[in-house]
């Protein structure tokens, strides 16, 4: 004799759960072809093109070259926006913090490059397993959104 299946039964928790999962991976942020991710808020005013660590190298910028080590990373906005960038470095002891304003363009990536003294490079150099950047980005669209990102890297050895 031949047993018949075993019927299923779809309650509603499962049911639920499943959709759960579903809407969970969906809202996942998605790779770029470029490299980059996207952060997870794609509906606001400025997000970041920085994924993973920092380096804490001499890089180029839009501007040219760092003069000395820096701390670089990117974003982009949607629309027209002033945006004040906050860059928190924490070490053992005194944080560095330096607050960069400025008026950006829509689609454009903008670089954001922030140079300690050369007392703090040393300390960040000593401590690079434990320090960690902290940043801010706190964008005013032209017609009155507002849009707050945070972001903390720590960086590449």
């Amino acid at each position: 004799m031949v047993a018949a299946p075993a019927r299923t039964k779809l309650t509603l928790a499962g049911l639920s759960t499943v959709v759960a999962i579903v809407l969970a991976v969906a809202a996942l942020p998605q790779a770029r072809g470029d490299g980059t991710r996207a952060s997870a808020d794609d509906e606001g005013l400025v997000r970041y093109l920085t994924a993973g660590k920092l380096q804490f190298t001499r890089q180029q910028t839009q501007s040219g070259r760092c003069p000395a080590r820096c701390v670089v990373y990117r974003f982009v906005c949607s629309a027209d926006c002033s945006v004040k960038t906050t860059t928190r470095i924490t070490l053992p002891g005194a944080d560095v913090v330096r607050r960069i304003p400025g008026s950006y363009q829509a689609g454009v990536p903008r670089v954001i490059a922030v140079t300690p003294g050369a007392r703090d490079r040393r300390r960040i150099l000593r401590n690079l397993a434990k320090a960690k950047v902290k940043t801010k980005l706190k964008a005013r669209g032209n017609l009155g959104g507002l849009d707050l990102d945070l972001r903390t890297f720590r960086f590449k050895r």
